[in-house]
């Protein structure tokens, strides 16, 4: 006698979304894929996914985010064995400005619109002196800035797109996202849908606030 067959339940659809601006998921990968619409990626919520081994996220790709995560490490520790090995001791007075540049590189940290592209204009232009005039000091200062920059770079592109093809390949997977506000989809005329209204985001965070009050939390 064969087993019986353990019950699996359906999992929920995009029709069950709240303010989805598409019926069907199939509608919705036809929009996106017709350039109709386009998904608005949380780079937090990517890499996190990305780094976790999340549902859809390969080990491979864990890997690999981990070590270009690792490369400003070992570009940093690489500057300070060269700085010690030529006695170039004021060198290692740049070091307390790789971890202002780590943080102020950061794809997240894109404020204030062009000034978060002075700095890294800076170093490209710096390293190019520094190539011309063989100033190593200064080659190898804006060097470890632009690999700083590069490998933030290449860690945002590598997550947001494997987060956005999963978006677009599963639909159990896109639910969770706008639940979530993981995401959202902008349409060609510049509209922008979350999967949670303002007026119902308002609503949560009193419920939040009234709950913390009954518990006694500031």
């Amino acid at each position: 006698m064969s087993p019986a067959k353990e019950e699996v339940e359906p999992t929920p659809g995009v029709e069950e979304l709240t303010s989805f601006p598409f019926t069907t998921f199939r509608e919705f990968r036809d929009a996106h894929r017709e350039g109709r619409c386009y998904l608005a990626v949380d780079r937090s919520v990517a890499l996190s996914w990305a780094y976790g081994g999340h549902k859809y996220s390969t080990q491979s790709l864990s890997f690999f985010v981990i070590l270009l995560s690792a490369v400003p490490y070992f570009a940093v520790l690489g500057f300070a064995v060269y700085s010690v090995l030529s006695k170039s001791w004021l060198l290692l007075l740049a070091i307390p400005a790789f971890v202002l540049a780590y943080l102020f590189f950061h794809p997240i940290v894109r404020f204030a619109g062009g000034v978060h592209s002075v700095p890294i204009w800076l170093s490209v232009l710096g390293f190019i002196w520094g190539v011309l005039s063989e100033w190593t000091g200064l080659m190898a200062i804006t060097g470890v800035l632009l690999v700083i920059w590069l490998s933030h770079l290449a860690v945002d592109k590598w997550t947001t797109s494997r987060f956005t093809r999963v978006l677009t390949e599963h639909e159990d997977f896109l639910c969770t996202a706008w639940r979530t506000r993981g995401m959202a989809i902008q349409f060609e005329d510049g509209r922008m849908l979350f999967g949670v209204s303002l007026e119902e985001r308002a609503a949560r965070n009193r419920e939040r606030r009234h709950s913390l009050k009954e518990k006694g939390q500031p």
